[in-house]
């Protein structure tokens, strides 16, 4: 985790993106609903530390923030759309299969 070797099917980043990702890392992990489950306790955190971004924010007069306002999403998970994933699914597994009839059709 810590070497800066490159490796197979690795990407390189600097220090500043590394550091970026990690601190966007719980944003984006509390949007899955898998996550919730098995980690309430960093959803917890969470939900402290965008509680607290929004006092800033009132303190500060800025307008909402989009992390804080995903955490007033219906489906309960921070952000997580169930349907939106499977509709996404849906659409991938119609791409395979328009791209199997091209792939077919163009070898005869």
């Amino acid at each position: 985790m810590v070497e800066t070797n490159p490796t197979l099917g690795s990407i390189e980043t600097s220090t500043a993106q590394k550091r970026r990702f990690a601190s966007e890392s719980l944003d984006f992990n509390v949007r899955d609903s898998n996550f919730v489950k098995l980690f309430p306790d960093l959803v917890e955190l969470q939900k402290e530390r965008l509680n607290q971004r929004r006092a800033a924010a009132e303190v500060n007069g800025l307008a909402g923030l989009s992390s804080i306002n995903d955490m007033n999403s219906p489906s309960g998970t921070l952000g997580g759309d169930l349907e939106s994933a499977e509709m996404m699914k849906a659409c991938l597994a119609l791409g395979v299969a328009v791209l199997s009839l091209v792939v077919a059709f163009s070898l005869f």
